[in-house]
């Protein structure tokens, strides 16, 4: 079974008044087939959630690339959004100070690659755009010169800690998932904070592995006492475990890393043929640590990240130690001793079209 990271909050109720604008989806989605590498993270964090307390000076990190290789002019506003993820019916100055459309300024041409793209990088708050209120946002990104054609969206958190939570691990105890799925319980604490009805003030969302498309959200307290609810439910906040993701390192296209069959160089890029992938379901269990499918910018090739550049084979791996399932939930304590991955990476790494290939033999019939 995997050992999976489970993410929790909790918002307020808010009402649902007016929708997102019609072409914007209120989920993380990329609309155009030239927009790749997205990362979006708390700013020094690159496997963090794009979560911020509003009370601290820390920002949120976005960054894409276009690979049409053009300098285009991209636009972003920010919406809040109440906890299903729905726009409020706040006006923008009620929530942020500054202007809600601005331009995302940063941005630079790769060099020194087969692969021509122009990266795009994107700091939130800034001198333009503040939060002022805690809660969900929803961050658009669009063309300027395409009649505002939607280019991406992200979900961000601004947090304001009040409430102490403490979660349970437990397995599943009906419904024949004890071997194959993860049941987690847990309780909030809200000493000091007047909650008049806390099954319409409290709603939580559980996240697995910062996924959203199987987030289990809509939960409501199961038992209500004088400072705290609980969150004890049967077979309700349970996920399946899932397998281990398979890592490769392709930070370098001079020498074959971690996973690497071979690679070829092409013209306009390259080629990657990953080791041949083995059947593991009669395996014994072991644990392998991953970034449960994360993944780093980072070239290793780059002069002038040479002098700072660690083991090859340990930067993954010093980052995941650090990541444990306790500690996942609050990057602003947790990775203190790592910086953040150079920005020249984002601009001299290559792409590369990848082959995968599973060996896994079958009895076939004469």
């Amino acid at each position: 079974m995997s050992k999976q990271s489970i993410l929790f909050f909790c918002c307020s109720w808010l009402p649902i008044c007016l929708a997102a604008q019609p072409n914007f989806a209120n989920k993380d989605t990329v609309y155009l087939d030239n927009i790749h590498a997205v990362k979006c993270h708390l700013t020094g964090f690159p496997l963090a959630m794009p979560i911020v307390d509003i009370d601290k000076n820390s920002t949120i990190s976005l960054d894409f690339d276009n690979t049409e290789a053009e300098n285009k002019r991209y636009l972003y506003n920010l919406t809040l959004c109440n906890a299903n993820w729905q726009a409020t019916d706040l006006q923008d100055f009620e929530y942020l100070t500054g202007f809600n459309e601005n331009r995302i300024n940063e941005f630079q041409l790769s060099y020194n690659t087969l692969s021509k793209y122009t990266h795009y990088h994107l700091s939130l708050p800034n001198s333009d755009i503040r939060w002022t209120r805690s809660g969900n946002y929803l961050l658009k990104i669009y063309e300027d010169d395409n009649e505002k054609a939607p280019v991406l969206t992200r979900r961000l958190m601004v947090v304001e800690p009040k409430m102490q939570i403490e979660p349970q691990m437990t397995a599943p105890m009906g419904g024949g998932k004890s071997q194959s799925h993860q049941e987690i319980d847990f309780s909030v604490s809200h000493k000091g904070i007047a909650v008049r009805n806390p099954k319409i003030e409290i709603n939580a969302v559980v996240l697995q592995n910062q996924r959203w498309d199987n987030a289990i959200g809509n939960l409501k307290p199961f038992f209500i006492r004088e400072e705290s609810v609980d969150f004890d439910y049967q077979d309700v906040i349970s996920f399946p475990a899932g397998k281990e993701f398979r890592f490769f390192d392709m930070r370098s296209f001079r020498y074959n890393s971690a996973f690497i069959e071979s690679t070829l160089r092409y013209r306009n890029g390259y080629g990657v043929t990953l080791s041949a992938g083995r059947r593991r379901d009669k395996e014994t269990r072991t644990f392998f640590r991953d970034a449960n499918g994360c993944f780093l910018v980072e070239n290793s090739e780059d002069p002038s990240l040479l002098n700072n550049l660690r083991p090859r084979t340990s930067l993954l791996d010093n980052l995941l130690s650090n990541l444990s399932a306790t500690n996942r939930s609050n990057p602003n304590q947790t990775l203190s001793n790592f910086a953040a991955i150079s920005n020249t990476s984002d601009v001299t790494a290559d792409y590369a079209i990848v082959n995968f290939t599973l060996d896994s033999p079958t009895d076939v019939e004469n």
